[in-house]
């Protein structure tokens, strides 16, 4: 009877993976066999969510042939649309997401994947040169800038990105040039300070094109250089040098040529339009900026340079340095004032956090032997482990978190080489969940064996063990008085199942090589 009900439990289970009482459901199998490719694909989950619900995202069979997929959430609405001609690929040198579809640089031809399309099409207008800078403004508009030998090209496309026209050269020294744009055009600066500058803006209303010092000079005669200039709507942040003065930091509003003072700011890593308020975060600051008056408070002063950002009602989050560990931070745009949130260290210097709000829960992604998907509860100000995304193998992977169709889906990295696709929820009942322990396993890649480490004061001995593999073929093994498993027989695979002994069941993965 026992087995009889660990079976029932465990097909109930099949294909999802189980860890304080949430379940994980793989949506497809991406990778074919062995990768050949440890890089590239292996490292980043890359995706959007299109208008119509849909998540394009990319995905390789070996880890080099890149193709996109998509997916409602659902296993059955997940499926492969398009893929590299070459099976080796090197097809597409680019793969840009954007709301209006999936940029690709098709041996060198820029061509587009909408949402509702099973194929590739041209874009009209677009340059054989590779991307350099990609922004979309309030009414839906574009400017890109692409690479021409050392030159930097301005490009504009209006909404759907259509009626692409070639705007002229942008910046001729072509090295780390960071672009924003507006209302009212674009702007971009050279973000190597070792290297000359040639800092341009283009104006919309002129349909002009001129050097950013030149422009500056309008409205602050002296100044004779620039070190940085940001476009936020109607908005132009500028740093320029005037004699005796390296440092003038100043607001241009473009749409009524209102000038004033502003806050220090060299590294902009969000714009937002609260209120009467911009809201700046730099690599090391937040500010609240005026729109009226330009007055600004500093809110912060010690941001993570490279924390995930996000805008929720009135509150921000991000991560702030705190000795040798960084915390998340939650920021009140009302109040100006700022908490460090009790139990949320994401790990020391982790690059590639996620924050994402889902059916009115935070969750976050943190890093120590692993990469972790958390849940933060603000009642108790406790964080709870949801699922294990991937091993820190000292690689640096990047992890996605994505609402589709009211469903959280995400990429975990099974093994050292891939992300495949899963959603959070199966359907199984939570209640019955709450039994399931997780179990360590060691190796998680192994030919011929596995060991299981058993919680103190308890025993396998007897136990019974069922697995599936990602197909669903189920098989019973034997677990020895050394808590090791034989696996040598078993196919080349993922594997998943639940052992149960006369304290618990438990939860355990490998993979067999």
């Amino acid at each position: 009877m026992r087995n009889h009900i660990l079976l029932i439990l465990f097909v109930g289970l099949l294909n999802s993976i189980l860890l304080n009482g949430q379940v994980s459901t793989q949506l497809a199998t991406i990778t074919e066999g062995s990768p050949v490719n440890s890089g590239g694909l292996g490292y980043s989950f890359d995706g959007k969510v299109m208008p119509n619900g849909t998540l394009l995202f990319t995905g390789s069979p070996n880890g080099s042939r890149k193709g996109i997929w998509k997916t409602n959430g659902t296993v059955a609405g997940t499926s492969k649309v398009v893929e590299e001609t070459n099976q080796f690929g090197n097809d597409w040198d680019q793969v840009i997401y954007t709301d209006d579809g999936v940029l690709i640089n098709d041996n060198n031809t820029w061509r587009i994947l909408k949402q509702d399309q099973t194929a590739l099409s041209v874009i009209q207008g677009m340059p054989n040169l590779r991307l350099n800078n990609l922004t979309k403004n309030q009414d839906g508009s574009y400017y890109m800038t692409f690479t021409s030998g050392n030159d930097i090209i301005l490009y504009a496309a209006e909404k759907n990105l259509v009626n692409i026209k070639n705007i002229g050269s942008f910046n001729p020294t072509g090295n780390a040039v960071v672009m924003s744009s507006g209302n009212y055009g674009a702007v971009t600066f050279n973000d190597n300070v070792f290297t000359s500058d040639t800092p341009y803006i283009y104006l919309k209303s002129r349909n002009e094109s001129l050097l950013l010092l030149d422009f500056i000079k309008e409205y602050f005669p002296t100044a004779t250089d620039v070190t940085s200039g940001f476009m936020f709507n109607e908005f132009l942040f500028v740093n320029f040098a005037e004699p005796g003065n390296s440092g003038n930091y100043k607001i241009i509003n473009l749409k009524n040529n209102e000038t004033g003072a502003s806050p220090y700011i060299r590294k902009v890593l969000a714009f937002h339009d609260y209120n009467t308020h911009v809201i700046v975060v730099t690599d090391r600051y937040v500010y609240k900026v005026n729109k009226t008056n330009f007055t600004s408070t500093e809110i912060f002063d010690n941001v993570f340079a490279f924390t995930p950002i996000l805008f929720s009602g009135n509150k921000l989050y991000i991560i702030g340095n705190e000795g040798n560990d960084e915390n998340i931070v939650e920021i009140n745009l009302d109040t100006n004032l700022f908490s460090i949130l009790p139990n949320s260290k994401t790990g020391s210097s982790f690059y590639f956090s996620k924050f994402f709000q889902f059916k009115n829960e935070f969750y976050y992604i943190s890093q120590s032997t692993h990469q972790l998907l958390n849940k933060y509860n603000f009642v108790n100000a406790s964080s709870t482990v949801v699922d294990t995304l991937s091993l820190r193998t000292g690689a640096t992977v990047e992890h996605s978190l994505f609402e589709v169709n009211n469903r959280l889906v995400f990429s975990k990295r099974l093994g050292f080489l891939q992300h495949e696709p899963f959603v959070l929820g199966s359907g199984t009942s939570s209640t019955l969940n709450a039994s399931l322990k997780k179990l360590i396993v060691y190796p998680t890649l192994a030919q011929n064996e596995i060991f299981v480490e058993a919680p103190e004061g308890e025993s396998f001995l007897n136990s019974q063990c069922y697995i599936s593999d990602n197909a669903g073929k189920m098989y019973n093994i034997n677990i020895t008085p050394e808590n090791s498993f034989d696996i040598s027989s078993l196919p080349k695979g993922n594997y998943q199942g639940i052992l149960s002994s006369e304290k618990s069941n438990y939860v355990l993965r490998f993979i067999k090589m």
